[in-house]
């Protein structure tokens, strides 16, 4: 009778304890998350350094001035016809690795759009 008692409250401070185990966890998922954002932010700051950092070592053209520059000289919703084609649009869905070919005459805008 001893051995029975002994294994039920064996059996009861686990339960207990694995409660206590999952509260504690799930009062570490926020704090966690909250983390794991936090970290995929820096990551993603050092790749865009590194990234640039690379493209200033390879060239002395001042890639982002110039990206930036076009950026600030686009009109609202431009080249939003582009992405409607339904070239485009099956380029984009297909599950081939090919290549999109954008041609038009000089000054049609295809730099921007790149």
């Amino acid at each position: 009778m001893d051995v029975q008692l002994s294994t039920k409250s064996t059996t009861k401070e686990l339960g207990q304890m694995q409660a206590t185990l999952k509260s504690a966890l799930g009062d570490l998922e926020k704090p966690l998350a909250r983390v794991v954002d936090q970290v995929s932010v820096l990551y993603h700051a050092m790749k865009d350094n590194d990234r640039s950092e690379i493209l200033r070592w390879i060239s002395t053209i001042p890639v982002e001035s110039h990206y930036t520059e076009g950026l600030a000289s686009l009109q609202p919703d431009s080249g939003a016809w582009l992405l409607q084609t339904p070239e485009f649009v099956e380029w984009r869905d297909s599950s081939t690795s090919e290549t999109f070919w954008l041609h038009g005459i000089p000054g049609s805008g295809k730099t921007k759009l790149a």
